[in-house]
C-alpha cells in the first residue's frame, strides 16, 4: 500500500490512501472508529481512493462538532484535489451515511 497522504482542509489535516491499479476507480469510505486503510485488499481489483474522514485514524479534528455535511465537504475536495469525477462510492456506518449525503 502507498504511503498515508495529507490533505489540508480549513484548519485541520486529513488522510487518505490512494492505491490499486484496476481500470474503474473506487472511493471507499469507513465506518466509525475506522480509517481508510480498512479498504487495502480492494486494491487487488481497484484504484482506491480512501479519505480517513475527520477526527478518526491520524485525521484531525477540528474542535467542532462532528457533522455528516463536514465529511461530505472534505470528501470533495480530496475529490477535487485528485482530479477524481468518474467513480464507484463505497461505504459502510458513518462511510454509508456520508455516502447517501453525497448522491
Amino acid at each position: 500500500m502507498k504511503d498515508i497522504q495529507t490533505l489540508k482542509y480549513g484548519n485541520i489535516q486529513l488522510e487518505y490512501y490512494c492505491f490499486g491499479s484496476g481500470t474503474e476507480t473506487v472511493v471507499a469510505l469507513h465506518g466509525f472508529g475506522q480509517t481508510g486503510k480498512v479498504f487495502e485488499p480492494l486494491g487487488e481489483r481497484f484504484k482506491v481512493i480512501s479519505i480517513t474522514l475527520p477526527h478518526h485514524g491520524r485525521s484531525d479534528y477540528s474542535g467542532k462538532p462532528l457533522l455528516v455535511e463536514e465529511f461530505v465537504s472534505s470528501l470533495e475536495a480530496l475529490l477535487e484535489r485528485e482530479g477524481v469525477d468518474k467513480f464507484q462510492l463505497w461505504g459502510y456506518s458513518t462511510g454509508g451515511r456520508v455516502g447517501l449525503c453525497c448522491a
